[in-house]
């Protein structure tokens, strides 16, 4: 969320030049760690200008700046963020007494030379002095460091989500980026940082940006923020402002599963339209009853995907672009890709 115009975007020089909206004001939280809730943050509000703009997180610039034409409001961005950071270190102490099984997991979050990994600190420090302060919501890009105890993820994320709500004493929308399809050192680690990102939409008033395909596998820091920007401010034009009642702003999300025999079928929402980019659709795997778990064969047929395998003849779950670099293929009429899943 901290990436910005000077550490490189898409077409950065023109988004510099053009950044003058002085109804959008800009700021930026000073970078603060703390043992305890503290009561007031460092920082000072400037107006959005082609100065201002190039060290503002990037996403949460294009998101505004779409908002902002779409409405024609004044518009207020705290960019309360620090790069390479764990979940844990925005999470509020509470919610780890609460949830003991949270310590142990952060135990697995290995030190890095960019950000502290102590649970808590980030949130004390920069987070807690801006719950008194009334916001409209919360844009989320973060989860490549939780990649070491991916499996906790959205246990966390959800309670993290619900403590914010808590100490500001409001159901405020929460909009959050999937991370992208990245070269991690364990095989599935991304894949399930992402399926875990799309069960956190089970928590009422959230939001998911997909971005598999506006990335490269090669890089942890895609350099198209403008799509992203955009595919958040969507979200938000439309489940809090009422706006864009015919435009989808969600790809495929996986729904259920029916057994026919030796296949799956396999339902979306946000299907309409449903297609794959390439002439056969591949990614998808099937398990057995041993949680094996074996590439399918798949095909598309009244916007359902059927899966079958020759090595399971009773086939007890699936998944979808589960491995890191799984780049999804997958798309609605929208012209958004379907997300990574796995199966309850």
């Amino acid at each position: 969320m901290e990436w910005s115009a000077n550490s490189k975007i898409t077409n950065r020089d023109v988004e510099v030049e053009n950044a003058n909206y002085p109804k959008i004001r800009l700021f930026t939280v000073a970078k603060r760690t703390a043992k305890y809730p503290q009561e007031d943050v460092a920082g000072t509000w400037v107006s959005c200008s082609s100065e201002t703009m190039q060290d503002f997180s990037a996403v949460a610039y294009f998101f505004a700046r779409k908002v902002q034409k779409e409405l024609n409001i004044p518009i207020g961005l705290i960019d309360n963020a620090w790069g390479a950071s764990s979940a844990e270190v925005w999470t509020p102490e509470s919610v780890f007494k609460a949830h003991p099984e949270l310590v142990e997991s952060h135990k697995k979050i290995e030190t890095n030379k960019w950000v502290t990994i102590e649970k808590s600190t980030l949130y004390n420090g920069m987070t807690a002095p801006l719950t008194k302060f009334k916001i409209a919501g919360v844009l989320w890009y973060q989860g490549e460091s939780n990649t070491a105890n991916a499996e906790s993820y959205q246990e966390l994320f959800t309670n993290m989500i619900r403590s914010w709500r808590a100490e500001w004493n409001d159901d405020f929308p929460f909009y959050y980026v999937q991370i992208a399809p990245f070269k991690y050192d364990q095989e599935f680690a991304g894949g399930m940082v992402r399926d875990q990102q799309r069960r956190t939409l089970a928590l009422k008033n959230t939001g998911m940006a997909m971005t598999s395909d506006i990335c490269t596998t090669e890089d942890i820091h895609p350099l198209n923020k403008q799509d992203v920007g955009l595919r958040l401010a969507n979200i938000a034009l439309k489940n809090h402002y009422g706006l864009l009642a015919d435009q989808k702003i969600y790809g495929p999300l996986y729904e259920s599963f029916e057994v026919d025999g030796n296949q799956l079928k396999v339902n979306f929402s946000n299907a309409d339209g449903l297609y794959n980019k390439e002439k056969k659709i591949t990614l998808f795997e099937v398990s057995n009853a041993a949680g094996e778990w074996f590439p399918a064969k798949a095909k598309l047929k009244n916007n359902e995907i059927v899966v079958s395998s020759k090595e399971v003849k009773n086939p007890t779950g699936v998944r979808y672009a589960f491995k890191n670099t799984d780049l999804a293929t997958l798309f609605n009429a929208a012209g958004l890709p379907a997300s990574t899943f796995v199966s309850e």
